[in-house]
């Protein structure tokens, strides 16, 4: 019944730890059918995104409180809605009390992104064109008569 695509699951932190003891199998398949998970500890919540994480997920994290800095580390990217202590915790801090600014955040991200590609492929490409330069004026000094000894020295010369 659970594989049904029309199934979400709100499951309690005295939820997850009971199926977590007696069906531990169970625990991948619940929690991506999981819409709501609530009354959490601080490590169930750690447990919750690394059991995310396992299945294959991305995961964000949100959180206003010291309880949430073992699950804000450990999502990919987690974000402080509190000028407090977890903002230590986490990568990203709003001054925002609510999570609004995460569509900006994901908007932020993915253009420093494209930013980062950007420079990388300037730089590989301004490296490159350095390379073959000196490579090029290298040729061009061998293949000219002082390599090949065409040119006389300064003995022949006086002769």
């Amino acid at each position: 019944m659970i594989d049904r695509p029309d199934f979400h699951l709100a499951i309690s932190g005295k939820t997850w730890s009971t199926i977590k003891e007696h069906y531990p199998w169970l625990i991948p398949k619940l929690v991506v059918k999981g819409t709501v998970f609530a009354r959490f500890s601080p490590d169930q919540k750690t447990q919750l995104i690394e059991t995310l994480q396992s299945v294959g997920y991305f995961v964000a994290m949100c959180g206003d409180g010291a309880n949430d800095c073992g699950a804000l580390k450990t999502a990919h990217a987690g974000v402080s809605l509190s000028e407090a202590e977890a903002s230590v915790a986490s990568p990203f801090t709003s001054k925002q009390q609510n999570i609004t600014c995460i569509p900006a955040l994901i908007r932020e991200g993915r253009c420093a992104l494209v930013t980062n590609f950007g420079i990388f492929k300037f730089m590989s490409g301004y490296s490159l064109v350095q390379f073959f330069m000196t490579i090029i004026l290298y040729v061009i000094y061998c293949s000219s008569r002082v390599c090949m000894g065409l040119e006389k020295n300064e003995s022949e010369l006086l002769n």
